[in-house]
């Protein structure tokens, strides 16, 4: 088997893993034009984005502008992914602490964003998890 072969057994057990989360593995990887390698690349870095604890910093400050800025952009970033249980998830935090059509400041219930980020952490958690998958890069 080649190396080729390898990888593609490999990235066909990730996407599949992922598919059954009911991931948009599709569309995803046709916003990528095909490139698996860096389709997979761009899944690690955003599991492992600093945004997830700047959310979460910014829930527990109830700090509602710095909250809808940080989940709108996971936001952005997940559904261009196609991470659908993670965006679907974020996007609670998300109509939470936008502001309404006349630009007024909602008042959230941060208690219950604080469970729904738990929610998006254990999802970020199952994502790191299927990519244990992908063979590390040497550095």
């Amino acid at each position: 088997m080649t190396a080729k072969m390898r990888m593609n057994k490999i990235y066909d057990k990730i996407y599949d893993k992922l598919f059954n989360w009911q991931c948009d593995v599709n569309g995803a990887r046709e916003r990528f034009l095909n490139d698996d390698e860096l389709f997979l690349e761009c899944l690690n870095s955003v599991s492992n984005d600093d945004l997830f604890e700047k959310l979460y910093n910014s829930l527990k400050e109830k700090n509602v502008s710095s909250a809808f800025e940080c989940s709108h952009t996971l936001k952005g970033v997940l559904g261009n992914m196609g991470i659908t249980p993670m965006f679907k998830q974020v996007t609670i935090i998300v109509d939470a602490v936008r502001k309404d059509n006349n630009g007024k400041e909602p008042t959230p219930d941060f208690d219950d964003l604080l469970i729904q980020f738990d929610k998006l952490k254990s999802q970020n958690e199952k994502l790191k998890e299927i990519l244990k998958e992908q063979p590390r890069k040497n550095s």
